[in-house]
């Protein structure tokens, strides 16, 4: 059964009566349109969703755009393509591809999967899906190549907190072990029906506009909040309780794609961090003016492929004990995210010296960045950590051996180019960096207790005599810089 057969498949639950007043009525095709000229609605505002992208583009418009319009206008082209054309059902495909920043048809794959209740089919790979993949690829390389500041600092920041609405929405859908519907008339207005869940899951071929005429559900299976804020129903701490036995047996979350229970191995963890660091520095130097070469992602990336293998270390150390390494994980993974907007406004991770020496004015410049902007950029690098998380729990078999290889190779050639070129400090990772602070570069010289602290450490040498500027500062406030 393919994915329209699929789609269109008759009722698992039993319809409702031909004299029911709450029958399905569906307005009917017109023109281009196949199922219903109310879906010519879609089709415009998915227009304006670009439009609006390209005019006033920012970190908000991304993410809520790619939310709403992944949960309304691409679910129901999912199930129920829109046009009588083949070819423009293509084309529309590949616009939401280009638009939402992933393939269209491999997420029409993994949700049709998703009601059959299975995992994706890899066998059944389709042509589309690379010739779509390749599209967001090409795209992304462009916005790199052209518009780099922009890609790092509000595209990817955006697409990465669309994403992670989407998982959320998704999880909360499925909160109490099955579909969930919410019946409030704003939410389903604005999302075109898709608050009512559970009518979807009995009828995925019923068209959006034939939602809730049916007979009701359950009251048990209803909940007063959107999917996306129903996190509030987990409040107190009965819920939270509740929350956590239902993370606990992980149930249909995000994509809906089957929960993967296998603990992912060590490379493949390590991976996931060196991947997490590399969002990180990217977002980091966006905009900075790097010497451009082939040696300069070697220069650039080498200590965040170091920290990695040490990170793999320390996990094959401590196998026997998974809490412990994905806290370690998330420990760096929080770190790293807070100090992409310190090296954004310092031009360098914090440092042991800085937290000394700063003080209190360090805390009132901190309290000072706390912006949306900086709030964002720390999101989306923590998103970026729980998704390739996500990710590392499958066993991807080459990635897997050749992972580790990779990483040493990185840190190698890094570590014999990094002397020649110059990338202003960016190269620091922010952990490997606070660590290399620590380290004392002066060994402490101890002398009589009634020594001159004012003596040279040094051997003493003939220097120009200062006698002159004797009492020069007297009552001024002196700062003693030692480099």
């Amino acid at each position: 059964m393919n994915a329209q057969e699929f789609a269109r498949r008759p009722a698992t639950s039993q319809p409702a009566a031909p004299g029911d007043r709450r029958t399905p009525q569906l307005h009917r095709g017109w023109g281009l349109l196949r199922h219903s000229s109310r879906d010519g609605w879609l089709v415009v505002l998915a227009l304006l969703h670009g439009v609006l992208i390209l005019w006033r583009p920012s970190v908000a418009v991304i993410a809520l755009g790619l939310w709403w319009n992944a949960n309304t206008i691409s679910h129901n082209f999912i199930h129920l393509p829109f046009f009588r054309s083949r070819p423009f059902n293509a084309l529309f495909s590949i616009y939401l591809t280009v638009l939402l920043g992933f393939p269209q048809s491999f997420w029409a794959a993994r949700h049709l999967a998703h009601h059959r209740d299975e995992g994706i089919r890899w066998k059944d790979f389709r042509r589309a899906w690379l010739m779509e993949a390749a599209l967001v690829l090409i795209g992304w390389g462009l916005l790199v190549i052209f518009c780099h500041a922009f890609f790092v600092g509000v595209y990817l920041p955006g697409w990465l907190i669309g994403i992670g609405l989407c998982q959320v929405q998704g999880y909360f859908e499925h909160s109490r072990g099955g579909a969930v519907s919410h019946h409030g008339w704003i939410y389903n207005r604005l999302f075109f029906n898709d608050g009512h869940h559970i009518e979807h899951h009995a009828r995925p071929g019923l068209h959006w506009t034939a939602l809730g005429q049916g007979p009701l559900p359950d009251e048990s299976r209803l909940s007063r909040w959107p999917p996306v804020l129903r996190w509030l129903e987990y409040a107190s701490l009965d819920g939270l309780k509740k929350l956590a036995r239902l993370i606990s047996r992980r149930k249909l979350a995000g994509f809906r794609g089957p929960a993967q229970t296998n603990e992912p191995r060590a490379s493949m963890k390590a991976l996931a961090l060196f991947a997490t660091l590399l969002v990180a520095k990217l977002i980091a130097v966006a905009g900075r003016e790097l010497p451009w070469s082939i040696g300069t992602p070697l220069a650039l990336f080498w200590q965040d492929a170091l920290l990695a293998l040490l990170f793999a270390a320390v996990d094959w150390g401590l196998r026997r004990k998974p809490w412990l390494n994905w806290s370690l994980f998330w420990v760096l993974a929080f770190y790293t995210a807070v100090n992409v907007v310190a090296t954004r406004v310092l031009s360098s991770p914090l440092t042991w010296q800085m937290s000394r020496a700063a003080g209190g004015a360090l805390s009132d410049s901190i309290r000072h960045y706390i912006t949306p902007t900086n709030l964002a950029l720390i999101a989306s690098v923590l998103l970026s950590a729980a998704a390739f998380a996500a990710i590392s729990r499958k066993d991807f078999k080459y990635l897997r051996h050749a992972g580790l290889g990779l990483l040493s190779v990185l840190a190698l050639g890094g570590l014999l180019v990094s002397g020649t070129m110059d990338c202003s400090g960016l190269q620091r990772n922010a952990v490997l960096a606070l660590v290399d602070s620590m380290v004392p570069r002066v060994r402490e010289k101890i002398g009589p207790p009634d020594a001159d602290w004012r003596r040279p450490v040094g051997d003493e040498r003939q220097t120009e005599d200062l006698t002159p500027l004797r009492g020069a500062a007297a009552g001024r406030n002196v700062v003693l810089i030692a480099l």
